[in-house]
């Protein structure tokens, strides 16, 4: 007595193939945008993306404002949060304003503390798990 097993591998194989050559321009491209939306939305809320608040301006400084948001006096930083392409498989969420590193990361020395805006949340890193996923689906 005998038994035979014929496996065909044929699809697993073709999936093998698309999946090597996938463009995942479009994923990147879409989580770039999501995630450009999501540090704009860290200034509407002054808070770092883990969503603590920014520490609050002296008295001083809200006398001397003509805005009353953090970050926001003329909405330049705001305003120059983009995405863009860097190569291949690469897409950054940033700014090119100077001053834009100072705040977030802090300067001790001048007595200017941190209000972190570019970074990823839990929920960020959900939704653009969720964008490649969705991209993959589609096209396996």
């Amino acid at each position: 007595m005998e038994l035979s097993v014929t496996f065909d591998f044929s699809a697993i194989t073709a999936i093998a193939l698309r999946a090597r050559n996938l463009d995942m321009t479009p994923p990147l491209r879409d989580a770039s945008i999501y995630q450009e939306a999501s540090t704009k939305v860290n200034f509407a809320k002054e808070s770092s993306p883990d969503g603590q608040k920014w520490q609050d301006l002296k008295p001083a400084t809200w006398l001397r404002k003509k805005s009353g948001s953090i970050l926001r006096e003329k909405s330049i930083l705001v305003n120059s949060i983009t995405h863009y392409p860097v190569g291949t498989n690469t897409w950054v969420v940033g700014t090119n304003v100077e001053y834009g590193l100072y705040h977030q990361k802090g300067v001790p020395s001048r007595n200017l503390p941190a209000r972190t805006f570019l970074g990823f949340s839990q929920n960020d890193i959900n939704q653009i798990n969720q964008i490649f996923q969705r991209y993959v689906e589609n096209i396996l």
